[in-house]
């Protein structure tokens, strides 16, 4: 049977883990950077809302790639991929964090964010649609720092738990050793 890169069949080795990563880690970023960049030249400030769809499936993609590699790096070691679940459960810890952190520093579009809150006290979500689909809270400069910042965080958690989890260079259910 033929292991696809991103099947949750086989083993992954840390030194191809971390290559790995290093694409999941730059391929988001590079979206954000080519979407901030048609919002410079369309003139806008703010997120569009056909920019957003465009991005989810991929988001959607990014992490079925990552509990993938996750789990053929925990079969790597001889163990269930469902160990994979501790590392994504620390990154969505962290990113919440994160997103605590981020967006009381980064600069917003005030108008736009307190008319959503407004909204939401007043139960009317019909008006936060149309906020949302006229634009966005985060601002050019909230995008980029939110995609070095996950970009960042996907990294070190990448790397702390690929030194955890040790090769096993045996033959083990998961695949051939070395």
């Amino acid at each position: 049977m033929i292991n696809l890169r991103f099947s949750p069949g086989g083993r992954t080795r840390p030194c191809e883990f971390m290559r790995r990563v290093t694409n999941l880690v730059l391929m988001p970023v590079i979206v954000v950077v080519a979407a901030v960049a048609v919002m410079f030249f369309a003139k806008s400030q703010s997120l569009d809302v056909t920019l957003v769809l465009l991005l989810m499936p991929l988001q959607l993609l990014v992490c079925w790639f990552w509990v993938m590699l996750w789990v053929r790096r925990y079969h790597d070691s001889g163990k269930s991929g469902w160990m994979c679940l501790i590392p994504v459960g620390v990154f969505i810890v962290v990113a919440v964090i994160f997103d605590q952190k981020l967006f009381g520093i980064v600069p917003i579009n005030l108008e736009v964010h307190a008319a959503v809150g407004q909204a939401i006290v007043d139960g009317d979500f019909g008006i936060v649609m149309q906020e949302a689909a006229a634009g966005g809270a985060i601002t050019k400069l909230g995008m980029l720092l939110a995609a070095v910042g996950y970009a960042v965080v996907s990294y070190v958690i990448a790397f702390v738990f690929n030194d955890m989890v040790k090769h096993d260079p045996r033959d083990n259910r998961f695949g051939a050793g070395d």
